[in-house]
């Protein structure tokens, strides 16, 4: 019997797809936050472009600021992108797989990407607590560096708690 919609579904799913559809709601909107950061760092390195070579009037710290924002827009996004499917596979060998092998192996590689997502988010969990108890700061203008690395163990959790596919 085909699914004609969530009307078929049972309660508990409805629910399930409920939560869902907010889950990718706040990835979309973490999205948009890391796309936002890309689009002023653009136009930052411009104006230290020009700003350097026009007027003698450099940014300053900026490259304390690229290094913040690079954790922004790597890891706000990859939750939105897991969920998108625009994740890097190997389709060479798993393509060779039908039926219950191929779920087999797409059990196993999601296990592993589990565990190994759940070791990187202890461990730069870990690190974040570290700069945040010694106050640790960029070298140039001293920018506070532990919210970015929160973003770290946040990317990485919002990215395991995706469903496959």
């Amino acid at each position: 019997m085909a699914m004609n919609g969530a009307t078929e579904l049972s309660p508990a799913a409805r629910r399930l797809a409920a939560l869902d559809e907010l889950h990718f709601k706040l990835e979309k909107f973490l999205n948009l936050m890391a796309a936002l950061v890309i689009l002023g760092l653009m136009f930052v390195g411009t104006y230290q472009v020009f700003g350097r070579k026009l007027l003698n009037i450099p940014v300053p710290g900026y490259v304390d600021i690229v290094e913040v924002s690079m954790t922004i827009f790597a890891f706000l996004g990859i939750a939105y992108c897991q969920k998108l499917g625009g994740h890097i596979r190997m389709e060479i060998i798993i393509g060779r797989f039908k039926g219950r092998w191929l779920y087999a192996v797409e059990l196993l590689g999601t296990l592993a990407v589990i565990m190994l997502m759940t070791i990187l988010i202890y461990y730069t969990w870990e690190h974040f607590m570290r700069a945040y108890t010694i106050g640790d700061s960029s070298i140039d203008i001293e920018i506070i560096l532990w919210p970015s690395k929160l973003l770290v163990p946040f990317g990485c959790y919002c990215r395991r708690s995706v469903s496959p596919g």
